[in-house]
């Protein structure tokens, strides 16, 4: 690490300090989410996960194990009101369901002691029919009362996994890289955004449970999830090269911050807890601008950084980070989809949910982590080039595999998809046809 400068208040030992600090707050909160996280697990579990305002979301199970809540006919956007009889409400009708209140209700009871969950529902917005289980009031301005009964249970091990260990690990790892940057690249102006961004991601990852499960720092994860997208769309006006726009107008980086701060007062202070919405405005702002800075990043380097890059070694950063970016958007996108189905559809499900695919974020930062340190030159023209001969191939090889099992269906030929004559033939055309392509 580089010495001090003399000058206490110079802009380099402004930004080392407020990064350390910052690291040091990212590291206490992390360890207040895996406290409060394990304190949950330990509790009965209701077989759904609830928002703030006590409304299903659309988590679902990760693992072979059904869900009782789920089962029983709980669906995204259900409204809890009771547990037993007690209701979940303050006193207030105009404010939300009390967490702290449900909490502390569940706590009365054991792992299979069976509850009678008293919930609303708009029916004009999902009018299918309720499973048999549930008994339904006959609807009011659209909002229907229901009662359904059945057993709590333990959140699967498989679940937790995947809702907490997954993404409160990728945090932690995340955090550990952003202490490493400070170490070796603290005091420079180039890589004060990066850290800045590998702490908030830190954060979103971290506390992405707390907002289906203890409800405790809900305005921090938006703000955290909101300056992800921020700090992204930042980086892609200054790195690996500041554009010309910026060399013009310097104020124009600081649009990103400006409207992320507003984005951070809406999705605070505008969610409404008197409609039964599973897409809450703060969830919802949240990760849209998360993934509209990530989609901002990738098309800055795709379009600008990389085409005007001067040099190779940024063109090489601007190709490393772009790779990383890309996959990290993955899930993000199917994410997108599925809150826009979701919208219309109370069963529509995600193939995977958000907390397990959190890892994939990680493969942004290490790759803009490496780009910053600049240790070492590598060929990422060839790397991006081979990546995308590879999918070819790949998506080349699952059509070819699929039409040589359905040419020999249309011969009358019965050819399993498994058959191992079928797999040395496709084997053996990949050797010989594939070389050409790949060398």
């Amino acid at each position: 690490m580089k010495a001090m400068p003399t000058n206490d208040l110079s802009p380099q030992n402004i930004r080392f300090t407020a990064l350390i600090i910052a690291t040091l707050v990212a590291g206490a909160l992390l360890i207040n989410y895996f406290l409060l996280g394990m304190d949950w697990r330990s509790r009965p579990f209701l077989g759904v996960t609830l928002n703030q305002n006590m409304i299903v979301n659309s988590a679902q199970p990760n693992s072979g194990v059904s869900w009782t809540g789920r089962e029983a006919g709980l669906r995204p956007g259900d409204r809890i009101l009771a547990i037993n009889g007690e209701p979940l409400a303050n006193s207030a009708p105009d404010l939300p369901p009390n967490t702290r209140r449900y909490d502390t209700i569940l706590g009365d009871y054991e792992i299979g002691d069976t509850v009678t969950i008293t919930f609303t529902y708009d029916t004009t917005r999902f009018p299918t029919p309720r499973s048999d289980g549930i008994i339904c009031e006959a609807a009011t301005a659209g909002m229907a009362v229901c009662n359904v009964s059945f057993p709590l249970m333990a959140l699967p091990n498989g679940d937790f996994v995947a809702l907490f260990i997954a993404p409160f690990a990728s945090g932690v790892v995340v955090l550990l890289i952003a202490a490493g940057m400070i170490y070796f690249r603290g005091q420079e102006a180039y890589a004060f955004t990066p850290i800045a961004l590998f702490i908030t991601v830190s954060l979103f990852m971290g506390g992405i449970f707390d907002v289906g499960t203890t409800h405790r720092l809900i305005p921090l994860w938006f703000i955290s999830g909101i300056f992800v997208g921020v700090l992204m769309a930042t980086l892609g006006l200054i790195f690996p090269t500041p554009m010309p726009i910026v060399y013009r107008l310097p104020w124009i980086k600081y649009i990103p911050t400006a409207i992320g701060v507003v984005l951070s007062a809406i999705a605070i202070f505008s969610t409404n807890v008197t409609q039964n919405n599973v897409l809450l405005t703060g969830n919802q702002v949240t990760g849209a601008s998360t993934v509209m800075g990530t989609a901002i990043l990738a098309a800055c380097l795709l379009f600008y950084q990389r085409p005007a890059a001067s040099t190779k070694t940024e063109r090489d950063q601007a190709n490393v980070v772009l790779v990383g970016v890309l996959l990290s958007m993955i899930p993000a996108i199917l994410w997108l989809i599925g809150r826009t189905l979701l919208t219309s559809d109370q069963n529509v499900l995600a193939p995977f949910s958000i907390e397990a695919a959190m890892p994939f974020l990680v493969t942004s930062i290490i790759s803009l982590a490496y780009a910053v340190m600049q240790y070492r030159m590598v060929d990422t023209d060839r790397i991006i080039s081979q990546s995308i001969s590879y999918t070819i191939l790949l998506v080349a090889l699952a059509a070819g595999y699929g039409l040589m099992v359905l040419g020999g269906s249309l011969f009358a030929i019965e050819i399993a998809p498994d058959n191992p004559i079928v797999i040395i033939i496709i084997i053996f055309f990949i050797s010989v046809l594939f070389v050409p392509v790949r060398t």
